[in-house]
């Protein structure tokens, strides 16, 4: 059987967990004693922290895994084999039947709190050829400034924390909000476009390593992106530089939602044959024809009162996300993301395939030098280059669906909770499948009792 590294089990969590408030008491006791009495105490010694083995991301990655499965390989293949695979699946991928389902807003505040809205209501403008669920959350307007304009480097990552015993919580808050109707049973796959861009990488044979978690309900399978110590870090995202001040300052946020933070989209679409619901990031929308038409949110005198603080713990009652409604009718075509660079030209290889799983038509990027803008921004209309990417890309996106599905049959057979480990094993990309021990993902019983109501089998 394969070498795997584990976490440390409970009883070891248990003794750390008691070891250092031994510590924390000892230390305090010590705070408490005069300067003689600490020199003529022998016994109280406090610990020494420098010792402490450190453990590789590659061992972290492991951490709460136990035996191997399967491994799964995508290998480049010649042309001739590449002729073939596409003669055999005929049948293009593509994402049809694309729809809005909920979308929230995170509150800047300690207390995981979103800003969900309210029951659906029709758009001010319909496009048959759009498919358009009638109510939509409220992300940044665009609202481009006057130029030249200096940005600040990014200080770090804007994310923090939230929910972390419970991140799904926040998606299904935000469906039972705006459609308490909403069938789980038809959906086969959650995930995330992070995920999926991950997915289609190890599809693409690039490099990289990463961990996804598998959690089975019923027969939708949850594709969870892996943190760091088990913290879900909501949107988490690495220093890009003047990534985030360069966002900051081409948007605005509208009253009464001036205090919130990332704005969260869940849409649902089919694709390779399996039907997925997909949460995203929105940067922000444009302003539409519409605007001086349509109906102004309702602003409350003062919030419903959020839970105070709680502390994070890893089984029921955990830290449950506040709802507040509050948001008005934003068109899912009017969703932008926006892009800065500083050398060249912003790399599309990486972009278009985040715009295209997220189904966003518009691209604004601002192109600066040491974060002096001065050009104008470029505002792009994308359809048309996803549509050629998805017909390039067709190889990369069956191997992808194919790699899904695997995963997915592993799952269904018996391992309903599995690890997923994208590394180079015998010089070739890999997918290294483990059965993943202790808890599960957490997710209300209640939820699953209404958003399945349908489904027979457990």
């Amino acid at each position: 059987m394969a070498n795997v590294g584990t976490e440390p089990s409970a009883n070891g969590i248990t003794d750390a967990k008691m070891a250092l408030t031994n510590e924390s008491n000892l230390s305090a006791r010590l705070d408490s004693l005069s300067l003689q009495q600490i020199s003529d105490t022998k016994k109280f010694v406090v610990p020494a922290r420098r010792n402490r083995p450190r453990h590789s991301r590659d061992d972290r990655m492991l951490w709460g895994t136990s035996n191997l499965i399967s491994k799964i390989h995508v290998e480049p293949q010649p042309a001739e084999r590449r002729a073939e695979i596409g003669r055999e699946a005929s049948a293009p991928v593509k994402i049809q039947n694309h729809k809005y389902v909920a979308s929230y807003n995170w509150k800047d505040i300690e207390h995981p709190t979103i800003y969900v809205p309210g029951l659906s209501r029709p758009f001010p403008r319909y496009n048959n050829n759009v498919h358009t669920n009638p109510t939509a959350g409220i992300p940044p307007k665009f609202t481009p400034p006057s130029l030249p304009i200096q940005l600040q480097k990014d200080n770090s990552t804007r994310s923090s924390a939230r929910s972390p015993a419970a991140p799904v919580d926040p998606l299904f808050q935000a469906i039972l909000q705006e459609r308490p109707d909403f069938d789980m049973s038809s959906i086969d796959i959650v995930t995330t476009r992070r995920s999926l861009r991950d997915l289609l990488d190890f599809a693409s044979c690039s490099t990289g390593k990463w961990r996804i978690d598998i959690d089975m309900v019923h027969n939708t399978m949850f594709i969870n992106q892996w943190e760091e110590f088990r913290l879900m870090l909501i949107n988490g995202r690495q220093n890009t530089e003047y990534g985030h001040t360069f966002e900051d300052s081409v948007v605005n946020k509208e009253a009464p939602l001036e205090d919130s933070l990332n704005h969260e989209r869940i849409v649902e679409y089919e694709l390779g044959g399996l039907k997925f619901l997909v949460r995203f990031e929105a940067d922000a929308y444009l302003e539409d024809d519409d605007s001086e038409t349509r109906e102004p949110m309702k602003i409350p005198l003062s919030d419903p009162p959020a839970p105070k603080p709680s502390p994070v713990i890893l089984k029921p009652p955990y830290k449950l996300v506040h709802v507040i409604s509050r948001g008005r009718n934003v068109d899912p075509e009017l969703i932008i993301e926006l892009k800065s660079c500083s050398r060249g030209s912003i790399n599309m290889g990486r972009t278009v395939p985040q715009l295209w799983f997220s189904q966003t038509k518009h691209l604004v990027v601002g192109y600066h030098k040491d974060g002096l803008v001065t050009r104008d921004l470029d505002m792009r209309e994308m359809t048309e280059e996803l549509d050629k990417w998805e017909a390039d890309n067709q190889k990369q996106l069956k191997s992808m669906i194919h790699v899904i599905k695997s995963i997915r049959d592993i799952a269904r057979t018996g391992d309903r909770k599995l690890t997923v480990v994208c590394s180079m094993v015998d010089g070739l990309k890999c997918l290294s499948v483990y059965r993943r021990t202790g808890r599960g993902m957490t997710i209300r019983p209640e939820v699953v009792a209404q958003c399945w109501k349908n489904s027979s089998t457990s």
